[in-house]
């Protein structure tokens, strides 16, 4: 995958070029709103993203964004609920999908979060600017809203071309069957073990295991679905079956499990230590341009494919009572949702924009590996949510399966013992 330079000096001359001559006012006149969010980092994408912030502090001198940068969504929530503590609510989190119903659920019972709902209605170009997925996604039964992606989560996995090519395959698995076979071949490219065909971080198996589950019976997509509503009855066959084979299409396609976070895998795919990396259509930023790489969907049953497609928690506005202050976030979100905002999520970011009146293919010469992935990803005849998403109900069975999973692979425990200890997180 050969990234084209175009979009990183798009970045740098957004950063650069971030007015500077906006009308002055005052601080003492300013309306003061904090932003925590977990973009602290040093990557390009990193770096982008601060830089959007910053800029609308430049477009909108009447108000004050604070930023607080955390590592990443899980520390964002940490610090957010350390705050609710205390009684103070956070003026916007920005969580990056992190989350599930038990935390969504709690920042609504005690009325932390802003209902978006009245905004929307009074607000065509809001409206217009919000994907349908997140309303599907996270609307209460009563019909209101807490939070809004700017981005969609869409996954499956990146694959090296040249270690397929060069274990003579010629293109991604159709079925669980081809996968178990082309992680084998790749596992024998290197005498010395040095390359492997998957070793992933723990953090990325919930989705590979769901997207597994759907190829198991007739019933699975439907039961999928409802779980992600429901919870997992991790007791029904599906689930006990579904481990079992899973364990056994793991040990037979060799997958390793090394470390908890994306980056630990990613590490391993940028070296060429590994040939396949689960992971979103955002990771094109992150893979090395060394590494030949093009995404592609996970197999399911009789010929059909399977990605993740979601919309994740994402920016919540604090219920402060304070109207200039709610007024002030609910610009900044309409803001972040802004067509030209918008494009520079997906040309600097390399993030799948949530505004439906983006359209990708008008970016193809400068961001191809993503409106490639993208477009691959969208074509699966299956979509499921994202395990952040599809695991909501169950987040800490969905850690619990994270953490146990490789003694789960060894064969120290079975399937329905795994069910058992599942259920009762």
């Amino acid at each position: 995958m050969k990234r084209n330079a175009s979009a990183v000096i798009l970045a740098i001359l957004f950063l650069l070029l971030v007015p500077a001559c906006a009308q002055q006012v005052p601080a003492a006149e300013k309306t003061q709103i904090t932003l925590l969010h977990g973009w602290s980092g040093n990557t390009v994408d990193c770096v982008a993203m601060r830089g959007i912030f910053d800029s609308f502090n430049a477009e909108n001198p009447d108000v004050q964004l604070n930023c607080m940068a955390l590592p990443g969504g899980d520390a964002v929530i940490e610090k957010a609920e350390e705050m609710y503590a205390v009684g103070k609510v956070p003026d916007i989190i920005s969580t990056s999908g992190s989350g599930g119903s038990a935390f969504y659920n709690y920042i609504i019972t005690n009325g932390y979060a802003l209902d978006l709902i009245p905004y929307i209605r009074d607000d065509t170009d809001f409206a217009e600017d919000l994907s349908l997925l997140n309303q599907d996604s996270w609307s209460t039964e009563d019909g209101r809203l807490f939070t809004i992606s700017d981005v969609l989560m869409m996954s499956g996995y990146w694959y090296n071309v040249d270690l397929f090519q060069e274990a003579g395959i010629q293109s991604p698995p159709a079925t669980w069957e081809e996968f178990e076979e082309t992680c084998q071949k790749l596992n024998r490219l290197r005498s010395d073990g040095s390359v492997c065909s998957l070793e992933a971080n723990s953090d990325s198996m919930p989705d590979l295991f769901d997207a597994f589950l759907v190829s198991q019976s007739n019933e699975a997509e439907t039961l999928l679905k409802e779980y992600s509503q429901t919870g997992f009855d991790f007791q029904s066959e599906l689930i006990v079956n579904g481990l079992e084979n899973f364990r056994r299409l793991c040990k037979g396609s060799g997958i390793r499990i090394s470390g908890t976070y994306f980056v630990d895998a990613l590490s391993n795919f940028n070296s060429g230590r590994s040939a396949l990396l689960l992971g979103g259509v955002w990771s094109n930023v992150s893979i090395s341009e060394d590494i030949n790489a093009r995404f592609a969907t996970f197999p399911g049953t009789g010929g059909k494919t399977v990605s993740c497609v979601s919309a994740g928690i994402n920016y919540i506005l604090g219920n402060s009572g304070d109207r200039a202050k709610e007024d002030a976030c609910i610009r900044f979100l309409k803001y972040m949702l802004r067509d030209d905002i918008q494009e520079k999520l997906a040309v600097i970011t390399g993030q799948m924009p949530s505004n439906p009146n983006i359209s990708l293919e008008d970016y193809r010469e400068s961001i191809p590996a993503l409106v490639e992935a993208v477009r691959i990803a969208n074509s699966a005849d299956i979509h499921i949510e994202r395990s952040a998403i599809q695991w909501r109900n169950d987040e800490d069975a969905q850690t619990y399966f994270q953490d146990c999973l490789p003694d789960f692979l060894s064969g120290s425990i079975t399937a329905q013992e795994f069910s058992d200890l599942l259920s009762q997180r």
